[in-house]
């Protein structure tokens, strides 16, 4: 966990990275959740 200490700009950047990664998983998996309600009332 000491490590983390260390590159704090690197740890911003890492944790942005992840919350992007996230924004971008959450924004997929609503995309695709209304796919597949889109092909169920078809």
């Amino acid at each position: 966990m000491s490590s983390f200490n260390l590159c704090p700009t690197r740890d911003s950047e890492v944790l942005n990275f992840w919350t992007q990664r996230a924004h971008l998983q959450r924004a997929a998996s609503e995309a695709l959740a209304d796919y597949c309600e889109s092909l169920t009332y078809c």
